[in-house]
């Protein structure tokens, strides 16, 4: 019974075998034929049954396959269970008995007949049948096979898997290292042509549960892909083989369209496509899985004249807002524009600023097209990112001009949006600040592209004509310059002028007719840069595709993908496919120096920050990295003073530093310490050098320092990348006299000084050193300082190269008494420095002081108020360095003429003032004519370059304080008063204020201060008590080691002497946390200038003012266990973050918390939240792409909880950290995480007999280390490379040195991640249909070359707009997979899109932007929602209310306000079921679009410049008003100006008459008039302009008016008003105010005065007209170019009751040292040479302008043409002879303007007297004078 069973049993199994297909592909089961054995069951084919041996017949081992004949007699006795179970018994119990050894040559046999497809025998099978057993438990309930397939408990198949596709010739087995014996064993098996290790580089690995790789070997062999599973079966039998499978193809998971599907026919006409390697780009992409034309999730918004979205070529890569239900007429999403399907439109007029980005110019339009014109769509041509998705932001106006606001708003809304692209074709030479701070904001999510403009330009700091063009100059943003289609730039293109500048155009790109898309489905080729940014945009399109993961890869880093991956020479033409598979290479240049000279360093050394000669100096230079990442930087510093020769003055003891990695755009130095005040005291790992005693004064050291760096963005790159930058330091030699000079007593200073030795009250100066005055120096009351024969006095020095240092000026104050006594033989010298020959000598005599000079040279004198002055001499070399000689020369000064004083020479020596009428007879001599130079000795200027004249004395005991601040290039000051009489007064309060790196933080502009100069004095009452300065915040960047860019507090006098009893009480106020020593930096006071009063700051706040405007106080960046590391140094971890404000905040609004390494700071952006109302933290992880280098946090948007106007400023680089993820800069070991490997390198030099290193590893700080060399590693050899890494995780690593005494301690512990740069694979086939009521699976298959971290799903239905996450539920290796519930879906539609994320990077199957759509399928016959339409016929089927949607909007037509979906709403729509038509303007019946003559007025649309207007088609003039309309109202059709004229003063130009259809010839209001009189302009006089008032009705007698004057304070350097109608004035302001209202509604004016008159008794003014109110003197700003254009706006403060007000601009140019004399800006030699020309010969009026005027001249009067010449004087005479003369300059001007030049240009026409003689300084001095149009 038993024995029955067990052959039911076996024959069931034969058979199961046979069902499930358990045989190797190919092979068959040999069987004998049996007359009595049945057919096989249904399903087992004849072929697949088995032999069975003879009843009779052993079984033998060598029994040889039948033949065919035979096979065929065998198939006849077919399959009885019990005789096959027979068979396999015997076969299995024979092989079981077989050795080992027999085992494996039975399996060897049967690999070989698989291998060659024998047909094997039932002992071949029982052999390998091994291979199909069931492996597992995958599933509750279920097993799977190891071929996939899934089977229940019952054995029945339930899903058959996907089969894999196999490559042919090739498997591959694992066999663990401990049996690699049995690998030559294996490939000497009949059929295996070769096998050989898959992973030739891998080491073994010692990481528990993971297989070493080093056990993988490939088989190559002959065998189709059909037998390769049959062959994988049979080789998982084998002992040794662990584990065996096929080599299976893999498919890119791609959404688009390939490139072989690109069918565009316009392809063709595109050659920017090959000529920015954009093609081969799009086929590197899609061989690396990625979609062609970039992922769809891309959005690129276009900030332009709009887009046409419905162009065939463009709508279906058209960017929809998902928030917005199109067509509603409601801002569903609140964000300010209706409808915003597409984009917005926003245009500052409110007719303009929609959710409409329709294009009416054809400019945004063609844009969209060159960046992402759709592909494989038969249609046009297609884009370079031809899968990304367009944004439209329509921010021009008609006219194609765009204003920064309107720009600026548009940024913002690409940012809410999500944009990942802004390309910006538009630009402008002025620099706007809201505009920048739209553009930082972007930057933390965008990259920025912009146009470089289409002018021929250079870029700053070229000086003729060059300028930077904003926003494509700044440096974070893409500046796109045009290349042609030779590579070379085009020539309308403007250029960069220096590279790596703070404003940069970075790369060129295509230009020049360029092909694409236009509105209303049209094309055309335009050229210009704007060509060229799209082209780079969408080039940054494709590599933000590869480099998706916002948090690693920063828009900075996709930057200098795009423009500097090629490695060419830089700037070079935009290479999609170098930027994609490439990396730049890193660009390293010197930034700024710090000299460290303390005592403790050397004897010889003094602590005073200049080189002095003998001293040893320590030297910390900080380097920045233009692009790329910087690895193992070493930074050599030589000196060559010649061809080769080193400076002889210099010797090295430290040249070389390494400064670990920088970088893109990071700043590193090597290691500037603090103390715990935040002082700067030395650096860490300094250049050492020392300077030759014997050094010459002045000597200047010419250093160059070479930098070699690797490239740390490809580890493949073995290449070492050198750079050098010069700079030079200067040596001083002599002594340095003090600041303070308190006499020659024992222990005074004074007394290390005086040379006598003699304690007498005198300190003697004499000839035994050079005497240097390099800052202030000051002889007190009750010392005399006494400068005896032959001693030199040296005035300035160089600027001392220390942290912290400042300019200061080097004068000597007389308080006691200055004897200069020499004599005739061996007089004192004093003089500037050889440096400096242009600064002067100067020397105050303070009263009460006693200043005598006696047989002194002096050059340069700067001398007040001297005492008496004999034979001593002057000379004057200087021309207006820091002095200025045109000021008038009060009594008293040095030099002035008057009687009854007169200067007297006598042998060459000026006596002094002597008293008399004149000289004495007997010492005048032919010199005394020389004394017209002494009374041109100068004049003090207290201020230096960069700043304006000494406030004015005006009463007795009164001060000011400034707080000076820079922001970008622009220095301003702001003044404060503390105490005065009141508010009008000009009194500012500075109570509960901010001033964040000096300038001010206010809710408004108007109580912001930014001065550059300022022409007022703010003065404050010593001996008042009121204090307003207090309770305030200073805030400024004290990491610098550089005061340039801090508020500086500065008390300049201005009352005369008394100045150290004078002190200001600054006390109680906060400094962000500085020390009172490092704020003692940030003042300039008595302890700086003996001419400023004393600054008292202590005792400082410590504790932040929470009634203060709100400011950060303090942020901090931690570990992850929340620890401030040492150093704020950082390498690839976690990071947390907590930012503290000084009072309670909005904790519904989030700040903007970023760090980058340059401006504007917002490279990554920090997420997180508030926790407390003053507490606001988050987290970021660093990774070695964050950049290498100094950090600068950013911090700005953060909103006061009791006040949203109370907004924190742009708070950036206050707060820093260092990133060191390439390892411990400075330290021995550094450690760099690359991809998949870690780079090691070390230094040491405490061991000189040493043997080698050994390294070691732990993926812990404080786990157990191993050793990874085998061997010590030689001592020759610092570098390793780890491959035994997991990428994403921390490696930490030490070294120890082996040597005779053993192994050494280890080094410092270095840290490193791998980089983990391939981005994970989604595959995806969505579901579309879903029953009512029925739930939906969905599955996706996700893999990594690492592991898959988790995979989600965002699903929402029809009735919700959040996205509601989930986790996919993982049911195989790779597979993954959920349900979702009916409920979920709901009745109408279910969006969904899948993320799959890895350590580092996600990837999506759709997105949020562009959904899968599951739609819920209803019956067609059933009328859901009752309203009598059944669901296959209603657009609405869950709707009563609506059935039809005429133009699919979404929304029905009864609620659709716009039912055609035209954009217009059928209230307004003449046709409002004709998407094509809406306005019928003459009523003919026929739409504006068909009709051919619109306004009906006989002249076509196409010919008609106002074709809606009937009133006139042309416009000559361009003026926006018709010709006939012009003719008929009295104006010139052919002067555009008109149309800003008020011919009827009524307050309404001619332009808004004709747009209002009034008429310009009636007044429509009483008007009050306000106009100008005036010469043309000339800079450098002051000029007059009258100003006359009257009304249009001729009425005399009025209440009054006030009035604005307002002007550009940047063009217009002085305006006062004088002659003022006196006539019941009541206000005449002197001050200008901030024009932050715009008054006068014009941005380009920013300042005003205010002029008011009022009635005394009734309305009686002004009594006649017309009248002159006052007139203006102005002169210009020295920054004014040739004929720059002004203008002077007037409007009104009040006016009569029932009057308006006019008053017509005046504008003018201004001319500047311009030979274009009649200002059509063009210096022609026919028209202003020859006008030059007759005015030197002495014509006049009608003779002199005969025939000689421009057609486009600005001056044709001969009074205004006499007037430009007149003013420009003596810069005609171009020979330097001091004359004009009509054959010598007159030729000249007029030879130069015919374009002669060289010798025929001066050829006998130079002066005999002349000074400039050579036709190079002829044309040097003439080129000055000629615009460049």
């Amino acid at each position: 019974m038993k024995k029955g069973i067990i052959i039911v049993l076996l024959a069931a199994i034969a058979l199961a075998m046979v069902q499930w297909n358990l045989l190797p592909d190919g092979a068959s089961i040999e069987h004998p034929p049996a007359a009595d054995m049945p057919m096989a069951e249904e399903g087992v084919s004849e072929s697949s049954l088995v032999k069975l041996p003879q009843p009779d017949e052993p079984s033998q081992e060598s029994q040889k396959v039948a033949t065919d004949s035979a096979q065929a007699d065998q198939q006849s006795s077919l399959d009885d269970p019990a005789v096959r179970s027979i068979a396999y018994q015997q076969a299995t119990e024979t092989f079981t008995s077989l050795n080992a050894s027999e085992k494996q040559q039975r399996r060897k046999v049967a690999l070989s007949k698989v291998i060659a497809g024998s047909v094997i025998s039932i002992e071949d099978e029982v052999a390998i049948q091994q291979s199909w057993e069931l492996v597992g438990q995958a599933e509750p309930g279920y097993q799977h096979r190891k071929d996939d397939t899934k089977i229940d408990v019952n054995g029945t198949i339930v899903d058959v898997a996907q089969p894999g596709v196999v490559v042919a010739d090739s498997v591959m087995v694992y066999i663990p290292p401990s049996r690699a014996s049995f690998v030559a064993e294996l490939g000497s098996i009949a059929g295996i042509d070769n096998i050989e290790p898959v992973f030739k580089n891998a080491k073994p690995s010692n990481i528990p549960g993971v297989r070493d790789p080093s056990g993988w070997q490939r088989i190559d062999l002959s065998a189709p892909a059909s037998r390769i599973k049959s062959i994988v079966r049979a080789l998982k039998s084998f002992e040794g083989v662990t584990e065996a499978e096929p080599v299976y193809e893999r498919k890119l998971s791609i959404t688009g369209p390939l490139v072989s599907d690109l069918d565009d026919p316009k392809m063709g006409d595109q050659w920017h496509l090959d000529a920015a390697n954009v093609k081969t780009a799009w086929a590197y992409l899609e061989g690396n899985g990625l979609p062609a034309g970039g992922n769809e999730s891309i959005t690129v918004a276009v900030i332009d004249t709009g887009v046409d979205y419905n162009h065939p070529d463009l709508a279906a890569n058209m960017w929809v807002n998902t928030q917005e239900i199109p067509g509603n007429g409601v801002d569903d999403d609140d964000n300010g524009f209706v409808d915003d399907i597409h984009g917005a439109a926003v245009v500052s007029e409110s007719f303009s600023h929609s959710g409409d980005p329709d294009d009416d110019h054809g400019h945004g339009t063609h844009v969209a097209g060159i960046i992402a014109s759709t592909g494989a769509n038969g249609v046009g041509g297609v884009g370079v990112a031809f899968n990304s998705k367009i944004m439209a932001i329509k921010a021009a106006q008609y006219s194609g001009v765009l204003t920064t606001a309107d720009i600026a708003e548009g940024i913002y809304y690409a940012v809410d949006n999500g944009a990942d692209v802004i390309n910006m074709s538009f630009g402008g030479y002025g620099r706007s600040q809201v505009e920048e701070d739209a553009l930082a904001l972007a930057y933390s999510q965008a990259v920025l592209v912009a146009a470089a403009g289409n002018d021929g330009l250079a870029n700053q700091p070229c000086p003729i004509l060059g300028g930077p063009m904003y926003p494509a100059a700044h440096s974070w943003v893409i500046g796109v310059m045009a290349s042609d289609s030779s590579g070379n730039r085009a020539s309308f293109s403007n250029k960069e002028c220096l590279l790596k500048n703070t404003l940069e155009y970075e790369v060129l790109a295509p230009g020049v007719s360029i092909w694409s898309t236009l509105p209303d489905g049209s094309y055309s080729a335009w050229s210009g840069t704007s060509m060229a940014a799209p082209v780079v945009a969408g080039i940054s399109a494709l590599v933000r595709t590869k480099f998706s993961n916002k948090s690693v890869y920063s828009s900075r880093l996709v930057m200098g993908q795009v423009v500097a991956a090629s490695n060419e020479a830089y700037p070079s033409v935009a290479n999609a496919l170098t930027s994609l598979s490439k990396s730049p290479r890193p660009d390293l240049t010197y930034m700024e120096n710090w000299v460290f000279d303390a005592k403790d360093q050397s004897a010889s050394n003094d602590d005073d920050g200049r080189i002095d000669a003998g001293e040893q100096i320590e030297l910390a230079v900080e380097i920045r990295n233009h692009w790329g990442k910087a690895d193992n930087v070493v930074a050599t510093l030589s000196t060559p003073s010649g061809a080769s020769a080193a400076d002889p003055y210099v010797t090295f003891q430290t040249a070389s530093v390494n400064y670990g990695a920088v970088g893109s755009f990071n700043k590193d130095d090597n290691g500037i310490e603090y103390d715990d005040e935040l002082l700067v005291t030395g650096v860490r790992n300094p250049f050492v050098f020392s300077v030759d005693a014997n050094t010459p004064n002045n000597h200047i050291i010419p250093f160059t320092l070479t930098m070699t760096a690797e490239n740390g963005l490809d580890s493949s790159d073995s290449n070492s990348y050198e750079s050098t930058s010069t700079f030079t330091l200067t040596v001083q030699r002599g002594r340095e006299l003090p600041s303070i000079i308190d006499g020659d007593a024992t222990g005074s200073v004074g007394a290390n000084f005086d040379t006598d030795g003699v304690e007498n009250g005198v300190v003697t100066l004499d000839d035994s050193a050079l005497w240097i005055v390099q800052k202030p120096v000051l002889v007190p009351e009750n010392v005399t300082l006494k400068i005896t024969e032959d001693a030199q006095i040296q005035f300035w020095s160089s600027l001392p190269d220390s942290a912290y240092a400042e300019f200061q000026y080097a004068y000597i104050q007389v308080e006691g008494t200055l004897d200069i006594e020499g004599t005739n033989d061996s007089p004192v010298r004093m003089f500037p420095s050889a440096l400096f020959p242009t600064r002067g000598v100067q020397i105050n005599n303070m009263p009460g002081g006693v200043l005598e000079l006696k047989y002194a040279i002096v050059t340069n004198p700067l001398v007040s108020y001297p005492s008496k002055v004999s034979y001593s001499r002057f000379n004057r070399y200087f021309t207006s360095e820091y002095i200025n000689a045109v000021e008038p020369y009060t009594t008293g000064q040095l030099g002035y003429l008057a009687n009854p004083y007169v200067t007297c020479v006598h042998d060459g020596w000026y006596v002094g003032l002597v008293s008399g009428p004149s000289c004495d007879s007997t010492r005048i001599d032919s010199a005394v004519y020389q004394a017209n130079n002494f009374s041109k000795m100068g004049y003090v200027a207290p201020y230096g370059p960069d700043e304006v004249k000494a406030t004015t004395r005006t009463s007795p005991g009164q001060y000011a304080f400034r707080l000076k601040g820079h922001h970008e290039e622009t220095l301003f000051d702001n003044v404060f008063m503390l105490s005065g009489p009141d508010q009008n007064s000009g009194i500012l309060s500075a109570k509960d204020s901010v001033f964040l790196k000096g300038v001010q933080q206010a809710p408004s502009t108007s109580s912001q201060f930014k001065f550059k100069t300022y022409s007022s004095n703010y003065l404050i009452s010593a001996s008042s008590d009121r204090k307003q300065f207090e309770n305030s915040a200073i805030l400024n960047v004290w990491s610098k080691a550089s005061t340039f860019g801090w508020g500086t507090l500065e008390a300049p006098i201005t009352s005369g002497s008394g100045s150290s009893s004078v002190t200001i009480d600054l006390s109680g106020n906060f400094w962000g946390g500085a020390s009172e020593t490092l704020v003692g930096e940030a003042i300039r006071d008595y302890n700086d200038d003996f001419n400023y009063a004393t600054l008292q700051v202590s005792p400082v706040l410590n504790t932040a003012p929470e009634a203060a405007y709100p400011f950060v106080v303090k942020i901090e960046v931690l570990d992850a266990e929340g620890i401030s590391p040492s150093g704020d140094r950082f390498g690839a971890q976690e990071s947390k973050w907590r930012v503290t404000f000084n009072r309670d905040m909005d904790t519904t609004r989030q700040p903007l918390v970023t760090f980058g390494p340059e401006i504007p700071f917002t490279d990554f952006s920090i997420p997180g939240d508030w926790t407390d109302a003053r507490t606001w933290e988050g987290s970021f992880i660093f990774n070695t792409l964050s950049g290498d280098g100094w950090q600068n946090i950013r911090v700005a948007g953060a909103v006061a909880a009791d006040n949203p106007w109370l907004v924190t400023g742009d708070d950036s680089e206050r707060f820093r950290f260092e990133l060191i993820t390439s390892g411990v800069e400075a330290l021995t070991l550094q450690a760099a995480g690359l991809t998949d490997q870690v780079a090691l390198s070390w230094m040491q030099d405490d061991f000189e007999l040493l043997h080698g290193y050994n390294l070691y590893r732990s993926m812990t700080e404080d786990g157990t280390y191993t050793r990874i060399n085998s061997s010590t590693i030689n001592q020759s050899i610092t570098e390793y490379v780890d491959l035994d890494v997991t990428p994403g995780e921390d490696h930490y690593y030490y070294f120890t040195v082996v040597s005779d005494g053993g192994e050494s301690n280890p080094s410092n512990t270095a840290m490193a991640i791998p980089v983990d740069t391939i981005l994970p694979v989604v595959t995806h086939k969505p579901e579309s249909v879903v029953s009512l009521d029925d739930s939906v699976t969905l599955r996706a298959t996700a893999t990594d070359n690492i592991a898959v971290a988790e995979v989600n799903i965002a699903i929402r239905n029809a009735t919700t707009s959040e996205w509601q996450t989930r986790a996919m539920a993982k049911t195989d290796t790779d597979r993954y997979s959920i349900t979702i519930e009916p409920s979920a879906i709901g009745n109408q539609y279910l969006e969904y899109y899948i993320e799959v994320k890895d350590s580092v990077n996600s990837v999506y199957s759709g997105s949020a932007e562009a959904p899968f759509k599951i739609y819920v399928s209803l019956p067609s016959d059933t009328d859901t929602d009752g309203d009598g339409v059944n669901n296959a016929e209603d657009a609405f089927p869950y709707d009563p209310n609506e059935n039809s949607d005429l133009d699919g909007d979404g929304v029905g037509d009864n609620a659709d306000p716009d039912d055609d979906g035209d954009g217009i709403e059928d209230s307004d729509d003449a046709f409002p079921e004709n998407p094509a038509e809406w306005m019928d303007t003459d009523s003919d019946g026929t739409g504006d679009s068909a009709d051919s003559d619109d306004d009906n007025d006989g002249v076509e649309d196409y010919q008609d410049m106002f074709p809606k207007d009937d009133r006139g088609s042309a416009d000559s003039d361009g003026d926006g008003l018709p010709d006939k309309w012009e003719t008929d109202n009295g104006l010139n059709p052919n002067d555009a100006s008109d149309s800003d004229s008020d011919n009827d003063f009524d307050g309404y130009t001619a332009l808004e008459e004709f747009t209002a259809r009034t008429s310009p010839t009636e007044s429509d209001q009483k008007t009050q008039i306000v106009y100008f009189e005036a010469e043309p302009f000339v800079a450098g006089l002051t000029n007059t302009v009258n100003v006359y008032y009257r009304s249009s009705d001729g009425i005399t007698g009025l209440n009054g008016l006030g009035i604005r004057i307002h002007y550009n304070s940047q063009m217009i350097d002085v305006l006062e008003l004088k002659n003022l109608l006196l006539v019941d004035l009541i206000a005449a302001e002197s001050v200008a105010m901030p024009d932050s209202a715009d008054f006068d509604n014009d941005p380009s004016t920013d300042s005003y005065l205010t002029v008011a008159w009022a009635a005394q008794s009734g309305s009686s003014w002004p009594g006649a007209i017309p009248i002159k109110l006052f007139d203006i003197d102005l002169t210009f700003s020295d920054q004014l170019t040739s004929f720059d254009k002004v203008h002077i706006r007037v409007s009104a403060s009040s006016t009569h009751p029932g009057y308006g007000f006019s008053s017509p601009p005046l504008k003018s140019t201004v001319s500047v040292d311009s030979l274009d004399i009649d200002g059509n800006g063009d210096a022609d030699a026919l028209s202003d040479g020859l006008l030059i020309l007759r005015s030197m010969f002495g014509l006049t009026d009608g003779p002199l302008i005969q025939s000689a005027v421009s057609i486009d001249a600005l001056y044709t009067s001969s009074t205004d043409i006499e007037s430009r010449i007149n003013g420009l004087g003596l810069l005609l005479d171009v020979d330097g002879n001091d004359s004009l003369d009509p054959l010598t300059d007159g030729l000249l001007i007029l030879r130069y303007l015919f374009g002669i030049r060289g010798t025929t240009l001066i050829d006998s026409v130079i002066a005999p007297d002349a000074t400039r003689k050579t036709s190079e300084a002829i044309e040097e001095y003439l080129e000055k004078m000629a615009p460049v149009i």
